[in-house]
């Protein structure tokens, strides 16, 4: 019954978008693709104006959503009764079009791929660990509080990170009733992204089997292919800086417009709003269009420049009141570090210079050249290593690199390291050939986008999992190569090309290693709770000993005692916490959210960090809890009064 609930969930979220495109049909004279991604950005919009409108009322709740939603799809019904629709939505878009092997052989495979990710986006439990830590926790706050206000937590995580794809996710939950859609917020992402790329590669200068490549080639990337059926972030941040992008060149091709600039402000403040590694995928961009429209538009450029920049901050407004408010007024997106355990890990450079730079490029362009042959992976190491070297720099300097982690070579089918060795050559290799096939406004973008690597690499501090972040780079990088790449060579090392894409891509599709479609761990035929620990099976019996007993308890306000990396969304599901039968809130918390006032006394309480004795005091209710579960990872204690069991 919860599945079918949700498939007449999804149905309804489609019938919502495609209801949303219609009625920007009507105003719109633009290719079908913007229109979609312009319905996207809108959609976006609404759920960004809705979690922020009805958080200030405490009606984050089923019928506060629905009857948002609901009011919504009544008006987008009546535009597109009362008005006729663009003539490119009034025709099929495969109208008059004559189609060869070099469009329908990227097409079908794109298609045959994007189904096979559904159905795992759709059946799989989400279990990235970030999510298990505080993508999906926030969302379960959220819930129980109504609200997206701060609460106390040991995560700090849960609270100043981009809320948007969290926002989403609240959505389908709420109208769900269960996490069965989550994964669905990237995959609906991807395909926006998709359709995004292909407008893109139209945009400069590619023909129709360019824009069929880069359909192709985006659906192929390693890193989206795993992440497309994940509660993770990455694909979200590449739809708004896809859409930002394809935005931006439109008003530099067609020229500017209230509508374009709203949308493409619309663009930047989700992108913003999602995560805030995403300011350095769209700066160049925004160089580019700035710079064209004071060039030809000088008048007019500070009116629209002013109009992006207002929408984006608008959009961002909330979250960034609630982050200055919490860690201060020069903290909008948050610390600029985390602190656990009194260790001070800073996101950012301590040093910038050459070498730095240097460095940072060849370990994040590595990153992708991992192999399952190793002695490729240690060439690759060596040569790494020996630069490192030239230049007078440890290969794991601490002023450059993550606290504690160390530099390495090595293939993985796992969404938070997977390489993309293919995309980055097939990049490399356009950006080598770009001056002299590519056109003016593709080279403009090759440059757009190595700027955007270079700023990444010259700020960030370099971590194994940076390739996640990649993400939006490589999915933009697909309208470049498409129209490099069929400008440049022949058509048959082209279909060549589509083969190898497609069949490098079959292991991510059949084999991801946290959601297998194929297997004994297949996520077709494994028992749901058990997917939550996919990363980490040596939680499970604890976890589900610590929720039975609290349920057999009949305690129905639990307190948590977690480190700042420890999973805490099992909980919520196996307890039946994400569903309202209690409250589970975290106690004892000496960061700074701890200032926020709780009024909380748990009955039980459930710790993970720090190590607890025999009996444990809850300070702010003078409570003594003993213990009653010893599960090793995870201890649980009851109040004296409540110690039962």
């Amino acid at each position: 019954m919860q599945m079918l609930w949700a498939v007449l969930v999804l149905i309804s979220w489609l019938a919502l978008l495609w209801l949303t495109v219609r009625a920007l049909g009507c105003y719109m004279r633009a290719d079908w693709r913007l229109i979609v991604l312009s319905a996207y950005a809108v959609c976006g919009v609404l759920v960004w104006l809705s979690s922020e409108l009805l958080s200030v009322f405490h009606q984050l709740t089923f019928w506060g959503i629905a009857a948002f939603w609901s009011i919504c799809a009544l008006i987008f019904g009546a535009i597109v009764a009362t008005r006729p629709a663009s003539p490119h939505l009034a025709a099929p878009p495969v109208a008059n079009i004559r189609f060869s092997v070099s469009l329908l052989l990227p097409l079908l495979c794109s298609a045959a791929a994007i189904s096979i990710l559904l159905l795992t986006a759709f059946v799989a439990a989400p279990n990235n660990w970030d999510s298990m830590t505080y993508h999906l926790p926030r969302v379960m706050h959220w819930q129980q509080n109504r609200s997206l206000q701060f609460f106390p937590t040991h995560i700090h995580r849960q609270l100043h990170s981009g809320p948007w794809a969290e926002m989403a996710i609240l959505h389908f939950q709420l109208l769900a009733g269960s996490d069965r859609l989550a994964n669905l917020v990237q995959w609906f992402a991807m395909i926006g992204s998709v359709l995004g790329v292909s407008y893109i590669a139209k945009t400069v200068g590619g023909s129709k089997e360019a824009q069929a490549l880069a359909v192709l080639i985006a659906v192929t990337i390693p890193m989206g292919i795993l992440q497309s059926t994940s509660t993770q972030t990455d694909y979200v941040v590449a739809l708004w800086v896809v859409s930002f992008t394809a935005f931006s060149l439109t008003m530099i091709t067609e020229g500017p417009s209230l509508g374009l600039a709203l949308l493409t402000g619309a663009g930047l403040g989700l992108a913003m709003l999602t995560k805030a590694t995403a300011v350095l995928f769209t700066v160049p961009v925004v160089v580019w269009v700035g710079a064209d429209l004071l060039r030809r538009r000088r008048a007019a450029a500070k009116k629209f420049a002013v109009v992006i920049v207002a929408v984006a901050l608008a959009i961002n407004a909330g979250h960034f009141t609630r982050n200055s408010r919490l860690y201060g007024v020069g903290s909008p997106m948050g610390p600029m570090a985390e602190s656990p355990d009194g260790v001070s890990l800073k996101y950012t450079n301590d040093t910038y210079t050459a070498a730095t730079l240097v460095s940072n490029l060849l370990r994040n362009s590595a990153l992708h050249f991992g192999t399952p042959f190793r002695g490729i992976n240690a060439a690759v190491y060596t040569v790494v290593l020996q630069i490192h070297r030239r230049i007078g720099l440890d290969v794991n300097d601490p002023r450059t690199t993550w606290t504690g982690e160390n530099f390495r070579i090595k293939f993985s089918a796992h969404e938070d390291v997977a390489g993309n060795p293919l995309h980055f050559t097939l990049f490399g290799l356009s950006l080598l050939l770009v001056l002299r096939y590519g056109g003016r406004k593709a080279a403009v973008l090759g440059v757009c986008l190595m700027i955007s690597f270079v700023l990444f690499s010259l700020l960030l501090k370099w971590t194994p999992w940076h390739s996640r972040l990649h993400l939006p780079f490589f999915v933009l990088s697909a309208a470049f190569a498409a129209v490099v790449v069929t400008k440049t060579f022949h058509d048959r090392l082209i279909s060549l090309l589509m083969i190898a894409l497609t069949v490098v891509s079959l292991p991510y599709l059949a084999y991801n290693s946290t959601r297998p479609l194929i297997g004994a761990n297949s996520v077709l035929s494994s028992k749901r709770d058990s997917q939550y620990f996919r990363n980490r099976p040596e939680l499970a019996l604890s976890y589900d000993r610590v929720a039975a007993l609290v349920k057999e308890s009949q305690c129905t306000h639990v307190g948590l005692m977690i480190g700042d990396d420890d999973w805490e969304y099992p909980l919520w599901v196996m307890t039946g916490a994400s569903e309202g039968r209690i409250l589970l809130k975290h106690i004892a918390v000496d960061n700074v959210s701890g200032r926020i006032p709780s009024h909380f006394t748990p009955c039980a309480v459930i710790v993970t960090a720090p190590r607890p004795g025999e009996e444990l005091v809850y300070d702010d209710s003078h409570t003594t809890y003993t213990k009653a579960f010893d599960g090793g990872s995870v201890v649980l204690y009851f109040s004296r009064r409540d110690s039962t069991l």
